[in-house]
């Protein structure tokens, strides 16, 4: 059984999920809570087209 609130997954004393959104895709994702200020996108693939831009100097915001 789990727990839905406010994007955040609580499944009793176990680990916690949130939902994003990739910012190169569009796609909606789940990731655990602790390494979701790291984790930016939602497939290798997306995750390389990130690097791509951050060689380029542009920066993704709010992802």
């Amino acid at each position: 059984m789990h727990i839905r609130i406010n994007g955040i997954i609580y499944r009793g004393d176990r680990m916690e999920y949130v939902n994003k959104k990739c910012p190169i895709c569009g796609k909606e994702f789940m990731v655990v809570a602790s390494a979701a200020e790291k984790e930016l996108g939602c497939t290798i693939r997306c995750l390389g087209k990130i690097q791509e831009i951050g060689k380029g100097g542009l920066a993704i915001e709010n992802c």
